[in-house]
Formats: C-alpha cells, sequence, structure tokens
C-alpha cells in the first residue's frame, strides 16, 4: 500500500514536497551470535536466503517482508545490545527523501552509509528506491526470492 506524507515546514524558508512509501524495504538487527536470532526469526517462517560476503550478516526473507540479521562489530551495537540497528523505507526517489530529511533537520549516518540518516538513539533510517531488491539482494550470496506463509511485508 503506497502512501503519501507531507508535513509542514519545520525550519523558516524550508519547503517539503511530498514523499510516497512504499513500506520498509528492510529491518536490519545486530548481534554479536547471529545463529539464535536467525534461528527464532525461522520460526516465524523467515527464511535464511544468503549471507553477506564481507560482514557475515545473514538476509532472510518472507514474501516481501525482509529482515538483516548483522554479527559485525559496530558501536551501536556496543550500546544497546542485540537490537533493531537500522530500518530502510521504500519511497519513490530516495535522493529526494534524504534530502529533505537532511535539510529538514536530520543528521546523515556517518559514514554515509547509502541513503541513511540517524534515527533515534543512533539508529539508521535508510531511503531506497522502490527498485532497491536486486541490488540489495546481489550483497548476499546465495539470496534468492521464496515465498513466505504469513508475513508479506512490513509496512507499519
Amino acid at each position: 500500500m503506497k502512501q503519501t506524507f507531507s508535513s509542514p515546514n519545520l525550519h523558516a524558508g524550508w519547503s517539503m514536497s511530498a514523499v510516497t512509501t512504499a513500506g520498509f524495504a528492510f529491518v536490519e538487527f545486530v548481534c554479536p551470535e547471529p545463529a539464535g536470532l536467525v534461528a527464532l526469526f525461522g520460526k516465524l517462517g523467515f527464511k535464511a536466503l544468503g549471507q553477506h560476503a564481507q560482514t557475515g550478516a545473514v538476509l532472510l526473507r518472507q514474501n516481501e517482508a525482509a529482515l538483516i540479521v548483522n554479527p559485525a562489530p559496530n558501536p551501536f551495537r556496543d550500546v544497546h545490545g542485540a537490537s533493531a540497528r537500522a530500518i530502510a523505507i521504500q519511497v519513490d526517489n530516495a535522493a529526494n527523501a534524504l534530502a529533505q530529511a537532511l535539510e529538514g533537520g536530520a543528521r546523515r549516518a556517518t559514514p554515509a552509509e547509502f541513503g541513511a540518516f540517524e534515527g533515534l538513539g543512533d539508529s539508521l533510517v535508510h531511503c531506497v528506491n522502490h527498485d532497491i531488491e536486486s541490488a540489495f539482494s546481489r550483497q548476499f550470496q546465495g539470496a534468492r526470492r521464496i515465498p513466505g506463509t504469513q508475513v508479506r511485508r512490513a509496512d507499519r
């Protein structure tokens, strides 16, 4: 379900055009030992599809819902422990959505991870184009689309 959001100006002289969203592209979880979390998500019907060549992160999918379990050390995990670190929101124009977020006062994530700005508690919010799946899935060895059972997509 596509939704369009707009809001009043946050800063004097700042204008914002509508950003059309189409749900979440993925949710990334961080934990030092991913096997337990991968097994838990498996009980919820998610299937492990591939592993990232550099980070060892595991991509899980059920229909259009995608989860990443990332074991790579990072400052967020050091502070918060095993938790959800990032979300990726599918938008009609990722560059425009990121520019609007930054212009509205958001801080760009550093290092400049693809289309991300800082969320609450140093989490990350990625703005990704609707066609993210092909480029995104190529980063994970063995990734492919499989049918799920109950979860169709994460859209709220």
